[in-house]
């Protein structure tokens, strides 16, 4: 089972109220700030755990690139602008 149907058993698992408190670390409503990276990371962690995986953000970085990189419906140069990518050629590696 890949992490992201892991992280998807876990989250029909969890109790509504646990949930929630999962997506308040990706959004603060009362604030609109993003996420801290050791906030995303600590949930990572949390997650990890429970499913017994060792999942990386760096990881779930590669996959979604990699997953727009082969959409046809994306442009490339999208996917350079979402990953922060200062040369196109980097996105293309």
């Amino acid at each position: 089972m890949s992490f992201p149907e892991l992280l998807e058993d876990y989250l029909a698992s969890a109790s509504p109220d646990r949930v929630r408190q999962m997506l308040a670390t990706f959004a603060n409503v009362l604030t609109s700030r993003p996420p801290t990276y050791h906030a995303v990371h600590r949930m990572f962690e949390r997650a990890n755990a429970q499913a017994g995986t060792s999942g990386t953000l760096h990881a779930l970085r590669h996959t979604a690139a990699y997953r727009m990189a082969e959409d046809p419906s994306l442009p490339l140069t999208d996917v350079q602008f979402i990953l922060e990518h200062a040369q196109l050629t980097t996105t293309q590696l």
